[in-house]
């Protein structure tokens, strides 16, 4: 069934960057935040589709927003700064967007924040995930930092100010180098004493970080400008260790001198992609993947670069992928020429029925489709065309272009508890599942599906 749109979020003067789901634990439910490319945020109530806060979170455009604890947005801008918002807590948020042009914020209040300086020379996002944060690296755009931010022991502290312990534990990390080292580990378990030459090296590497994302505090993928996907292991050592005496009292030691810095090893590298820079990656039990190109690929995940990935490819038929989103049971993709299309997953059982009958969505030689088209969406830009000029000569019409789709996002409803009759009402109202679209033109529209 086709999105039905249930509703649309105006106020932004410039185009949306990033849409994400808040989960606001102060009323038990869900909210929305949305920035644009002039730095501005908004918080969303989705069931009055009204901002309960906009302000200027940077003076440039926003390439990240996370939220990171209960009450704890972090914010990533072209600025050359992350920084940590305390929203929740605060009360005297504005709840009005500027006039067009308007760029000053200076009638528009903002929470308390903590900010870190980070390398945005290129457009890569940044990630958090447990109290890790993975950014570009400050000396150089190819390679990434990780830093530890919140450590546990830092959790009962009232402000984000005494919370926040900033420690980069992962210092410029060359994924180039760390490919070698993986195949020359491999290559010694194979019995093989000499060094194969690796076509990566003949170029600058891998080029630049286009997207990151964590699977887990120890595993994360970053795909980059060659079109190279890469996972990476994060091992952490323990700072202490526990000795027991004979006494059988137990004694803290520091171990630090023994292990100094955490490890990091590439478990999987994929060129499927290549030479297309990778523009989205999404992971849902498999890490979905969009390029320049025309094909969304799947990947399984492993934990070796010895084993053979696993891919799945499909062809898109339209090239440039902005987005991705995915359910159990849809995939969601928008493309940079304004189209965002849904994908139905197909059990394997009907699989050989579907493919006869798919006749916009087939995938490549050798490879297994499990989807079927399921809608297809856009916004065409409001034009007048001028179909006649003032001597009367007929002139072409210009067709009209489509809105671009930047980002996608899937909002599920909640119930609100320890509110007033009227949000209860309001909340009943609310489809239990959204699609949220953040446009070039500064509208977000909310489709239910």
């Amino acid at each position: 069934m086709e999105p039905r749109q249930k509703g649309a979020l105006r106020g932004h003067k410039n185009p949306i960057t990033c849409t994400i789901v808040f989960k606001d634990h102060k009323r038990n439910c869900n909210t929305l935040v949305t920035s644009d490319n002039e730095g501005w945020v908004a918080w969303w109530d989705i069931s009055t589709k009204r901002p309960l806060g906009v302000w200027r979170a940077h003076s440039n455009s926003i390439l990240s927003v996370v939220q990171i604890d209960h009450n704890l947005l972090l914010t990533h801008g072209k600025d050359s700064c992350v920084r940590i918002w305390a929203i929740t807590q605060y009360e005297g948020f504005s709840k009005t967007f500027p006039a067009e042009n308007h760029t000053e914020s200076g009638s528009h209040r903002w929470p308390e924040y903590v900010e870190i300086p980070v390398n945005t020379l290129n457009f890569c996002n940044v990630c958090y995930l447990n109290g890790k944060l993975i950014t570009p690296a400050t000396q150089d755009s190819n390679n990434f930092d990780i830093y530890s931010i919140f450590p546990a022991s830092a959790a009962h502290f009232p402000d984000i100010e005494s919370r926040l312990s900033l420690r980069r534990i992962v210092a410029n990390a060359d994924p180039l180098a760390l490919h070698k080292k993986a195949k020359s580990k491999e290559n010694l378990t194979m019995g093989i004493d000499f060094e194969i030459s690796d076509e990566n090296s003949k170029r600058d590497g891998f080029g630049i970080m286009m997207k990151v994302v964590f699977v887990s505090p120890t595993l994360f993928y970053i795909g980059y400008e060659s079109g190279h996907i890469i996972g990476f292991s994060l091992t952490e050592y323990k700072p202490n260790v526990n000795v027991k005496s004979k006494e059988g009292t137990t004694k803290a030691f520091d171990a630090s001198f023994i292990n100094k810095e955490p490890t990091l090893e590439i478990i999987y590298i994929s060129a499927f992609h290549c030479p297309h820079p990778i523009t989205a990656l999404f992971f849902h039990d498999k890490l979905y993947a969009g390029s320049a190109g025309k094909t969304l690929s799947i990947h399984t995940k492993q934990s070796s670069i010895a084993e053979e990935p696993e891919i799945e490819s499909y062809n898109l038929k339209i090239a440039g992928v902005q987005d991705i989103a995915v359910l159990p049971e849809l995939a969601i993709v928008a493309f940079w020429n304004g189209v965002v299309k849904g994908y139905e997953k197909q059990s394997t059982e009907a699989e050989s029925d579907q493919r006869e009958l798919t006749t916009d969505f087939s995938t490549e030689p050798n490879t297994i489709s499990q989807f079927k088209p399921a809608w297809k969406m856009s916004r065409d830009v409001p034009r007048i065309g001028t179909l006649e000029s003032n001597n009367g000569q007929k002139e072409a019409q210009e067709l009209p272009s489509k809105v671009k789709a930047n980002t996608l996002c899937i909002l599920k409803s909640s119930a609100i508890t320890h509110s007033s009759y009227r949000d209860l009402v309001r909340a009943r109202q609310v489809s239990p599942r959204l699609l949220t679209v953040g446009y070039a033109d500064g509208v977000t529209i909310m489709y239910e599906i």
